[in-house]
């Protein structure tokens, strides 16, 4: 796979369906937070009063776990053609790449960062 060679990713062979669950709920939490600081400072940004901020935030959330929990299904429904690779770091909390492939089709879900970036 062309990606996992450009990346210089590494098999993430410790992760199994049960970690796989585990990682997405032990991470919604910290991925939410970067999804409301992200808005909170656009909308401060833009002058947003604080009820049309929480409003905003909401709305976006709800989206965002709809579509976590899409992705997350699918993983699992086709766990068994499953492979996942991380960093080349060997940092599990950066970029996750799954591969899904059998004798019909291959796809790749590349996810570039998982981690919120300070700016210094």
């Amino acid at each position: 796979m062309d990606i996992v060679h450009k990346f210089a990713l590494h098999e993430c062979e410790f992760m199994d369906k049960t970690g796989f669950k585990e990682w997405i709920k032990e991470s919604r939490p910290i991925w939410e937070g970067y999804i409301k600081k992200e808005i909170t400072e656009d909308c401060t940004n833009k002058k947003m009063d604080k009820d049309a901020t929480e409003a905003l935030i909401d709305e976006e959330i709800k989206k965002w776990r709809k579509g976590v929990q899409a992705f997350a299904g699918m993983m699992l429904k086709n766990w068994k053609n499953c492979s996942v690779y991380y960093d080349k770091n060997f940092n599990i909390e950066a970029s996750k790449c799954f591969y899904i492939g059998d004798e019909t089709s291959d796809s790749i879900y590349y996810i570039k960062c998982l981690m919120y970036g300070e700016k210094c």
